[in-house]
């Protein structure tokens, strides 16, 4: 029977271990982060801990192993799936079903002192992992919109309502333009009148720059965009082109 601190310290020092190289990368930009990296080292520990010291059979070996890699092919999937649409192309969800089904594995077993452990580091993980990256976000976005547009005091937000994340996307915008001091005009269009009329009130609120929605809409009308920028004297900065230069995500996991 292992004692508490036996699980304790080798899941800790997992977490910790992935959770600090994830913060390293996130630092730097890479797609790959702590709420990657401190689950998949969470999850292998677990299960070497449980191998370790439990006796099993050749049998439940090989049911152990086939789990693992048929989550694995749904992992496969889901990074497929969410390419694009996500940081890291969905390898933080894989991740975490992942350790989902080594948790699952745990129950199997019956290894209910490493589970307790694993499901509240796993709780950490996941709360700490996901504040954390978007904190690190908005002070990317923040930073990037002081860069591009120092002098405007008012930024407009061009959104489509029909566009589900656009109430994600309003909320991080508005986020990052109040902690440098900058206010935030919202306009909806869903139609070329809308847009027009959008930019004209936009420009009587005195914007000094505009932030376009992600939509298809709005992607589909760049020349009119264009167009309105130059008759109104406003520069116009896509958000999912804006956000890419600072990693600015508006999907979750």
């Amino acid at each position: 029977m292992l004692c508490w601190l036996d699980i304790i310290f080798p899941l800790g020092a997992a977490t910790l271990t992935g959770s600090v190289i994830g913060m390293i990368l996130d630092f730097q930009k890479k797609p790959t982060g702590m709420r990657t990296l401190a689950p998949v080292a969470l999850a292998s520990a677990a299960a070497v801990l449980a191998a370790k010291h439990l006796t099993l059979d050749a049998d439940g070996s090989r049911a152990i192993q086939g789990v693992l890699t048929g989550v694995g092919f749904l992992g496969a999937g889901v990074i497929l799936r969410r390419a694009g649409q996500e940081k890291g192309g969905g390898v933080p969800t894989a991740a975490t079903i992942w350790l989902t089904a080594s948790l699952g594995l745990l129950c199997g077993l019956a290894a209910w002192s490493i589970w307790i452990i694993a499901v509240v580091l796993t709780a950490f993980v996941l709360s700490v992992g996901d504040t954390f990256e978007k904190w690190l976000q908005r002070r990317r976005l923040s930073n990037l919109l002081h860069d591009l547009v120092p002098q405007a005091a008012v930024i407009g937000f061009l959104m489509n309502p029909k566009y589900p994340n656009s109430t994600i996307e309003m909320k991080g915008v508005e986020t990052a333009a109040r902690s440098i001091g900058k206010e935030i005009v919202a306009s909806k269009a869903s139609s070329e009148s809308e847009l027009n009329a959008g930019f004209a009130t936009m420009a009587k609120r005195g914007v000094g720059a505009i932030l376009v929605g992600s939509d298809t809409f709005f992607n589909e009308r760049r020349d009119q965009i264009v167009s309105l920028e130059a008759q109104y004297r406003i520069p116009a900065y896509y958000v999912r082109e804006f956000a890419r230069q600072a990693d600015w995500l508006t999907a979750t996991v």
